[in-house]
């Protein structure tokens, strides 16, 4: 990890994030998923439900929604998740929120792991708000909302979409890799792979 970059970043003052796997300790099994809901490998779940026929696409979505659920009730936070937004909290800056969960999904995850108060309802937006990522247009939204210019933002995610949607807004891209797995660096500003890595460098 650069320490430049990581001291760089902790001086912008507004922060978009990803949930799952970000927020959240990852609990969602993607292929498994897909599986499920009838998909293939080649291409994302929300993307893969669009290319079916209307007639099927309402019932793969609320299976979707109830696994998404499923999952949100498991939530957990990931270590030092809480005591970085306690940091941003703290420095003043604006905090948001884009997944490609649902609200309902969204509302109870943050809920069942006591991050709430760090983002204002308006701050959040879910699939339930189109476009999704790698859309820009939620990080737009929100960069607007705050009359703030993208170049004083950093959206953070551990997937492809995440990164994508951020390039394509401007902003600085944090991968957020707490497997280790790597491969989405060239889209990445800075990788880490536990929270405390950035909290190292808060005091400097």
């Amino acid at each position: 990890m650069s320490p430049q970059i990581a001291v760089d970043l902790l001086r912008r003052k507004h922060w978009i994030f990803d949930l799952d796997g970000t927020l959240t300790l990852p609990v969602h099994d993607f292929p498994a998923l897909r599986l499920k809901l009838g998909l293939t490998e080649a291409q994302g779940t929300l993307e893969g439900i669009q290319k079916l026929p209307p007639a099927q696409r309402d019932d793969v979505m609320a299976k979707l929604n109830q696994i998404g659920w499923d999952y949100a009730t498991q939530s957990k936070a990931q270590p030092g998740a809480v005591e970085f937004l306690q940091f941003l909290a703290a420095q003043g800056c604006q905090m948001g929120v884009v997944t490609r969960n649902n609200h309902v999904n969204l509302v109870e995850s943050l809920r069942r792991i006591d991050m709430e108060k760090f983002f204002a309802d308006e701050c959040r937006y879910s699939r339930d708000q189109p476009p999704a990522k790698p859309s820009p247009e939620p990080l737009r939204k929100l960069l607007t909302l705050w009359q703030a210019d993208a170049s004083d933002g950093v959206m953070v995610g551990d997937a492809i979409y995440d990164l994508q949607a951020g390039k394509a807004a401007g902003t600085a891209t944090l991968y957020f890799d707490s497997y280790n797995h790597g491969g989405l660096e060239d889209l990445a500003d800075l990788r880490i792979t536990q929270w405390q890595q950035l909290l190292a460098f808060a005091n400097i």
